[in-house]
Formats: C-alpha cells, sequence, structure tokens
C-alpha cells in the first residue's frame, strides 16, 4: 500500500515530480518519472511532446547522448516547432561530433526564436569546427 501512494496518478503529477527530481540533480528518478507520466498520457500530444523534451533534458545531463536525439526525434514528430527539442538535439548532435546535424538543428531553432542565444553559439562553434576541418584536408 504504501508503494502505490508513491506512484503518480496522473501523467501531470508524474510529469511535475519528474521535473522535482529533475531540479534536484536526480536525472535518472526524473527520467523514471517521465516514462512513467508517458505511460499515462492518453491523447494529450502537447504533453507527450513536453515530457519528452523534458526527458531529453534528462538525458543531456547524463551525457547520454544518442537517447537525448531519440526522445528529440519522437518531440519534434509530435510538435515540428518545437525550438526546445530542436535546440537539445542539436547539442547532443555536437557532442556527438555530428555537426552538420547539430547545425542543421541550431539554424531551425535561430528560424524559431531569433533571440536564442544558445543556438547562435552552438552555430558558431560548428562553423569554426567545419572550418577547422577543411584548412586541415589542404
Amino acid at each position: 500500500k504504501e508503494y502505490l501512494k508513491l506512484m503518480p496518478a496522473s501523467a501531470e503529477e508524474a510529469k511535475r515530480k519528474g521535473n522535482d527530481c529533475f531540479r534536484e540533480g536526480r536525472f535518472e528518478e526524473a527520467i523514471r518519472l517521465y516514462k512513467e507520466s508517458l505511460r499515462l498520457i492518453e491523447d494529450d500530444t502537447a504533453l507527450k511532446a513536453t515530457v519528452l523534451i523534458n526527458s531529453a533534458e534528462a538525458y543531456r545531463q547524463l551525457g547520454e547522448y544518442e537517447k537525448v536525439i531519440d526522445q528529440c526525434n519522437l518531440a519534434i514528430d509530435l510538435q515540428k516547432g518545437s525550438a526546445k527539442a530542436h535546440l537539445r538535439r542539436g547539442l547532443a548532435c555536437e557532442k556527438l561530433e555530428k555537426y552538420d546535424l547539430a547545425q542543421s538543428d541550431f539554424k531551425t531553432v535561430i528560424e524559431l526564436d531569433p533571440t536564442n542565444h544558445i543556438a547562435s553559439s552552438g552555430l558558431v562553434r560548428c562553423a569554426k569546427v567545419r572550418q577547422l576541418a577543411s584548412k586541415s584536408a589542404f
């Protein structure tokens, strides 16, 4: 019975508890709660996309960049114009040295949110890496 009291009763509650864990730096627990939230969501695609994006950030904090990309891909399938999903996927691609993909995501973020400084900085970093790579090829 005690265990059942700890289980979230709704997708929103699971998401909220996941966010609390995230803020406390308990990323694995946050991911577990985000998974539970996703399990409980029925037809709310906006909520599902938000939970996937939150989950992606928790994976990013753990350095699990392939999982970040997977979560963001699912979120983008649900919500094409999600600047956060593109940003997080771009940051993960950059860490995995997939600079072309990262650059594409950063450009998308800037189109969606021209004031996004994180995407602007990422775009500059990717351009520098690509410039250095082209110079060393000669």
